[in-house]
């Protein structure tokens, strides 16, 4: 029977029941999206460096593994994970107050600091953009339908889309469950999100399968539309509703996380060779098969390897005593979304660009080209993220 709530409806939960535990694995996870992206954006300043012909894990990371490809997916992992832990606690809080405040705080996570960056690449490119180009950029909407090419003005803009429209189907259904007056348990608000994760990923699946045999088609078509990339997140929900309806079953699994992880690197490198030799290599032209097989299988099998990843880190503890490696690997998992969106205008500058250096040359350009993109991240967390989480946390 459905459980009606009171008139204390509006009512806002203890600060101690909204703080959701942290875990040091998904920070590691986090990080390690983060240097991905970074180095597949800067791995041709490597390429001419001592030891890179020679060095069989280099290669493979660059020719099979596709890092960038997998450091994004990581990221919506993570997202779908930890948003679909906030959805199931406000839905089965059955309040309307924390249903509203649940989307001021994801957009205050995310929308301003990305609005001042793009801001400031329009001015940093004179303005050059058109007015209406500017708009659809902020709103999200400059690669929402498949529509065109992307036109996204800060290089990362793509997968912004994809994710803020899917913060806003899942601030939608729990605003729709609180204005309903409907309380759901736990089972119910896990099964409601679960069934509505299944949907998005049977729907995106639908529509890559119909548009395999279009014409003008591309990898960038497929990975850069949010209309078609809907399930995005919807592998990282799965992962919340299996950690709150089978806690047991989500014991023995973070038990065995060492295998799970294993499972998820090894699943990863051979999808990324896959898709490497079938959309890169041009040793042969994607067939309507070859599309279909991206996204109807890859797609999904991605999202799940990337959660396998995640559980495999779970119980990650880092040892005792403050080292250098923990406290940067720390740095980087707080400031990776400032550096995820400043790194690619850095890749810009001249001496970065042009990377016509000697081997060893090349070695210490790939790490300046490190070391300032994450300054340049935290030097914006500074000014843009870090104010805004302030006001995020007064929104608890």
């Amino acid at each position: 029977m459905l459980a009606l709530r009171r008139s204390d409806q509006d009512r806002t939960l203890e600060p101690q029941q909204t703080r959701l535990a942290w875990n040091e694995g998904l920070d590691l996870a986090r990080t390690a999206a983060v240097f991905l992206v970074l180095y597949a954006h800067s791995q041709d300043i490597l390429k001419g460096s001592l030891g890179w012909a020679s060095s069989p894990l280099l290669s493979a990371l660059d020719e099979v593994f596709r890092p960038g490809w997998w450091g994004v997916r990581i990221f919506f992992a993570l997202s779908g994970y930890l948003i679909g832990r906030e959805v199931l606690r406000i839905l089965t809080s059955g309040c309307l107050k924390q249903a509203r405040l649940f989307l001021a705080r994801r957009w205050l996570r995310t929308v301003p600091t990305f609005w001042i960056i793009l801001l400031l690449t329009v001015w940093g490119n004179d303005f050059r953009f058109q007015v209406s180009h500017v708009i659809s950029n902020a709103l999200f909407l400059n690669t929402a339908t498949a529509i065109g090419s992307d036109t996204s003005i800060v290089a990362v803009g793509w997968s912004l889309v994809i994710e803020e429209w899917s913060y806003a189907g899942l601030g939608a259904l729990v605003l729709a469950v609180s204005w309903s007056r409907w309380k759901p348990s736990p089972n119910q608000a896990t099964s409601l999100l679960a069934g509505v994760a299944l949907i998005a990923i049977a729907a995106s699946v639908a529509m890559r399968l119909q548009i395999s045999s279009i014409d003008n088609i591309s990898f960038d078509l497929i990975k850069k539309t949010a209309s078609l990339q809907l399930d995005s997140l919807s592998y990282g929900v799965l992962l919340a509703c299996i950690q709150q309806h089978w806690p047991s079953a989500w014991t023995q699994l973070t038990q065995r996380g060492w295998l799970i992880g294993l499972i998820g690197w090894g699943g990863m490198t051979i999808i990324g060779a896959w898709m490497r030799t079938t959309f890169q290599l041009n040793v042969a032209t994607p067939t309507t098969l070859d599309w279909q097989l991206l996204g109807g299988v890859i797609y999904p099998l991605s999202g799940l390897l990337c959660c396998c990843f995640c559980l495999g880190l779970w119980l990650f503890r880092w040892p005792g005593g403050i080292t250098p490696i923990e406290q940067g690997a720390k740095l980087l998992a707080k400031i990776s979304y400032s550096v995820y969106l400043t790194h690619v205008p850095i890749r810009q500058i001249p001496v970065f660009r042009e990377g016509n250096f000697s081997e060893s040359g090349s070695l210490i350009l790939w790490c300046s080209y490190l070391a300032v993109s994450i300054g340049c991240g935290y030097f914006c967390w500074q000014l843009t993220e870090r104010p805004f989480m302030a006001l995020r946390r007064r929104l608890r």
